[in-house]
């Protein structure tokens, strides 16, 4: 089973609330959370509040990717904020297998990931304690860096591992530079949960997009949009307008628009976590 998991590091906040709708109406199966703290990564995203609120509102199953420094003091948090997967790094210090056994404690699903530099056979101890294992395929810490097609090497040999342990349906995500031009690529490998960043939240109809990189995955025909993406009004530019134009649509089609920054949904956990998020007071879980 194929999983789209559409990240919000690649949305217009301005209008986050009605893309993240249009993400629900088009079909995904996770929306996926790029957390930095400017210390494990060079980058600083969101965290808390932006979470809470996006739970509260969507149905959609959470994924959060924790790229942060001691992910441990945080993770009652994020589980009680909404999140229905937490991903860890396994370079983080600390124990990586308490770590995923908190976060499956507090309700949500343990996931680890690993960056390039780190050898596949690093995890292969964790799968049996996470539920699934995020390769990246990209340095953490940036959207719309370019694809790194030697790692899905490591997604075939970490398919052949959980096969090999009776995990058939064992969720392996992969996350940086997919789309539509090499999504099957990673599906072949083994992967299948995809995050997506510009992919989606760089098309003008996310809805279309999704369909469209589900068809692709799968190396089905792409659908026909069920309207037509330039309307019939609508007067072609010409002149140094129209090599403008181009180059737009070309970046709209293959996902390099330049944009700002199913599975069961674990329902409540403000009752697994004794904690509490935003500007209340939090009391620390056992």
């Amino acid at each position: 089973m194929l999983f789209i998991a559409p990240s919000i590091l690649a949305s217009n906040f301005v209008t986050l609330g009605d893309q993240v709708s249009a993400v629900q109406a088009g079909g995904a199966d996770f929306l996926h959370f790029d957390v930095m703290d400017g210390v494990f990564v060079p980058n600083i995203s969101f965290g808390f509040p932006v979470l809470k609120s996006l739970s509260l509102h969507f149905s959609m199953p959470l994924d959060v990717h924790l790229m942060i420094q001691n992910p441990d003091l945080y993770i009652e948090r994020f589980a009680a904020a909404g999140a229905d997967y937490i991903t860890i790094h396994i370079e983080n210090e600390g124990d990586t297998v308490e770590m995923l056994r908190k976060i499956r404690k507090c309700g949500a699903h343990p996931s680890v990931a690993l960056k390039p530099g780190t050898p596949i056979e690093e995890v292969f101890p964790l799968i049996d304690e996470a539920d699934m294992i995020l390769v990246m395929t990209v340095e953490p810490g940036f959207g719309g860096q370019s694809f790194m097609p030697e790692m899905l090497e490591k997604v075939r040999r970490l398919r052949e591992e959980t096969q090999r342990r009776g995990y058939d349906r064992y969720k392996i995500e992969v996350d940086g530079g997919l789309r539509i031009d090499n999504i099957a690529d990673a599906y072949d490998a083994g992967a299948n949960v995809i995050v997506m960043g510009s992919a989606v939240f760089g098309s003008h109809d996310i809805p279309y997009a999704i369909k469209c990189l589900r068809a692709a995955a799968k190396r089905e025909p792409i659908p026909e949009p069920s309207e037509p993406l330039i309307s019939e009004d609508y007067t072609p530019p010409t002149g140094e307008d129209a090599a403008e134009a181009e180059q737009l649509e070309i970046a709209e089609t293959t996902g390099d628009a330049e944009v700002s920054s199913s599975d069961e949904n674990v329902s409540s956990h403000d009752d697994k976590c004794d904690v509490t998020v935003g500007d209340e007071t939090d009391t620390t879980a056992e």
